[in-house]
């Protein structure tokens, strides 16, 4: 699949707002989403987890007592690229596709473990954007290596982001003690219109809530 240059995001700022294009007071808890929907956010939840845990922990499974501005970029990146993708009601390829040569992608978020595999959960997959480098670096069966990661239309599954970006928020204010503000060091502020279901949202708290009992057992 080719996808052109200009599909690149911008990781320097992003555009919190609804989609209505004001900021809203309130956010509504999505409750008629279907059950194979459900099944597979869950499925996701340890996902979303497992690839945090890869940006905040220690080797021995304790989480990191220092403030580290890498680690947080990364999760900030995350957020912003996932806002872009929910302030937008029809699919737009151009914010789902995002080259792993990208210099600010690969500084914030390719170059620290885990950072990619929340993007994997949600759905993204590796693919090969077409040039005259990569049609060089070939290999015997003709396939050129995967230089991207796009979240294709049929693998979109809205609910699905909703809940990593839901996920991301409880655990970067909760476990990596990031404020929330529009500051560049702040996590972005969860101002999407909809939200996951009241029984999403509990299994998410539940599961951050043992990310901080098991960080603090093993401090």
């Amino acid at each position: 699949m080719t996808v052109s240059s200009s599909s690149i995001m911008d990781f320097q700022s992003t555009n919190v707002v609804n989609v209505n294009g004001r900021h809203s007071g309130k956010m509504t808890l999505v409750d008629n989403i279907d059950n194979s929907q459900r099944r597979e956010i869950e499925q996701c939840i340890p996902l979303f987890r497992k690839a945090l845990d890869k940006i905040t922990v220690n080797n021995n499974g304790s989480l990191k007592g220092v403030v580290d501005p890498k680690r947080n970029g990364c999760v900030i990146t995350l957020c912003k690229i996932l806002d872009n993708i929910l302030l937008e009601r029809k699919y737009n390829p151009k914010t789902r596709s995002i080259k792993l040569s990208n210099k600010l992608f690969r500084e914030r978020v390719g170059s620290i473990p885990g950072g990619v595999d929340i993007l994997l959960a949600c759905k993204f997959t590796y693919t090969t954007i077409q040039s005259k480098s990569n049609d060089a670096k070939k290999n015997l069966n003709g396939n050129a290596p995967a230089n991207a990661i796009k979240l294709t239309k049929d693998k979109e599954n809205r609910s699905l982001i909703v809940a990593a970006r839901r996920y991301m928020h409880e655990y970067g204010n909760r476990v990596m003690m990031l404020k929330p503000g529009k500051h560049r060091n702040e996590l972005p502020p969860y101002v999407i219109q909809d939200d996951v279901s009241r029984d999403v949202l509990q299994i998410i708290r539940q599961n951050v809530d043992a990310v901080i009992a098991e960080g603090s057992h093993n401090c």
